[in-house]
């Protein structure tokens, strides 16, 4: 398939003002043409201005800043996950890790871990359908669980602090990310890891080919205050990536290498003595007649 023409035209405007792009046009001045990982991570989870000794004031991205909002209502969110649209998929999920429970010999320090935890309406579900089975069947599902949320977004936490404040002896938010910085609090857990929709919004290199050449995409500065694609050699975590996983590249068509999704599951297994790994990526939900 050949690549899209807008993708190899690709053209987006600097937004003079706007502190990230400036960051993004001073390393470029400074170092070149950056990598696309980098260029879609600052846009995403912030960057530091990088004017002062301690490295400058973190600037914040879409996910980390106080502008993202999620939730059940059309029109007044930027997007809905899963989760958002009914509270049968939090039910269901809470069935599920009931079972997980139970497999594990309905251990009593249970722990649900949520990486990525949005508004918290995945959480308050769960939370709520254990609660539900507990009374129903007469286990200790709920009683034995602790819930904990790994968030990086200072906004997204406070909303998920809001939305679980009737289960403020059962949830606990913690100021992490999923896949990098340091050693992850959480270490030795029985029970489940569960994300929705979080890989893909790990900052991920695209690379292309071309003949018997592999390339890799970089964002300059365009004309007119745009930032533009170039097309270049391989950097080595790419080439080490390639190397180690050998993924089928069409030819003309650019492909996501997501390198901390690596991390990611690195993570996971650091955490976690045994238990269970759950993660969701866009769902279909069925279209009404």
């Amino acid at each position: 398939m050949a690549q899209p023409e807008a993708l190899t035209e690709f053209r987006e405007p600097q937004q003079p003002g706007n502190p990230l792009a400036e960051i993004i046009e001073r390393e470029i001045s400074e170092t070149g043409p950056i990598p696309f990982d980098r260029y879609m991570s600052v846009w995403l989870y912030g960057a530091r201005d990088g004017l002062k000794e301690d490295g400058g004031k973190l600037i914040p991205g879409y996910y980390t800043g106080n502008d993202v909002t999620l939730g059940y209502e059309p029109g007044t969110n930027d997007f809905r996950t899963p989760p958002e649209y009914t509270p049968l998929y939090g039910y269901a999920f809470a069935r599920q890790l009931t079972e997980m429970w139970r497999n594990l010999d309905r251990p009593d320090d249970f722990t649900i871990v949520e990486m990525g935890g949005g508004a918290g309406t995945l959480a308050n579900d769960i939370l709520t359908g254990l609660k539900i089975i507990q009374d129903e069947s007469d286990e200790p599902v709920f009683d034995n669980t602790q819930y904990i949320i790994l968030e990086r977004g200072q906004r997204l936490a406070q909303q998920q602090h809001a939305k679980l404040a009737g289960f403020r002896d059962k949830a606990q938010i913690l100021q992490a990310t999923a896949y990098e910085g340091p050693e992850s609090p959480l270490q030795n857990i029985t029970g489940v890891v569960l994300s929705t929709e979080l890989p893909d919004a790990f900052p991920v290199k695209m690379v292309k080919r071309e003949g018997d050449q592999i390339q890799e995409m970089y964002i300059d500065q365009g004309d007119s205050d745009e930032f533009k694609i170039q097309w270049q050699d391989l950097s080595p975590d790419a080439q080490k990536y390639l190397d180690i996983y050998d993924p089928q590249i069409d030819e003309g068509r650019p492909y996501p290498i997501n390198i901390p999704s690596i991390g990611w599951m690195e993570r996971i297994s650091e955490m976690m003595e045994r238990g269970y790994v759950i993660t969701v990526d866009y769902p279909s939900w069925p279209k009404k007649d």
